[in-house]
């Protein structure tokens, strides 16, 4: 359990960063009162970005398993977890008004479509990193045994 509540403030991390990372792209793209009615952005627009960090960041806990999961049950996890993510992110972006045109949503959907990428393609390349460390080590362990 440990290690996903590890993963999943690593997720907030990383999502809150690519938020702030595409925010800024979209209004270097179409100016900064393509998003916001003013150039400034709002007191409460941190707030935001950590509660988007923090619903993003929610259904990994969906990853948690007593037993090691067949490639099945975690591709089905993966795809649950795809649309439980979706659905909570819209849901807030509904709730906090940030769509005026039905076009807003489908280029929120793609922000959290590419978000998703890279926050998988982080832990992966981070796994495998942690996963060359272990078996590195063993095999040092083992030199030294033997």
């Amino acid at each position: 359990m440990k290690d996903i509540i590890r993963t999943a403030i690593s997720h907030f991390f990383i999502i809150c960063v690519c938020i702030m990372f595409f925010t800024a792209l979209i209004n270097l793209l179409f100016g900064a009162g393509a998003l916001l009615s003013d150039n400034a952005y709002p007191w409460s627009y941190p707030w935001i970005i950590m509660l988007s960090g923090f619903l993003g960041a929610l259904p990994t806990l969906l990853f948690y398993f007593k037993k090691e999961p067949t490639n099945k049950q975690f591709l089905v996890r993966c795809i649950i977890h795809y649309f439980v993510l979706n659905a909570l992110i819209i849901s807030e972006g509904f709730m906090i008004s940030w769509f005026d045109k039905p076009l807003d949503v489908l280029i929120v959907w793609l922000v959290i479509t590419v978000i998703y990428v890279v926050v998988w393609t982080v832990t992966l390349l981070s796994n495998r990193s942690i996963k060359k460390g272990v078996n590195t080590a063993l095999e040092k362990f083992n030199e030294d045994e033997g």
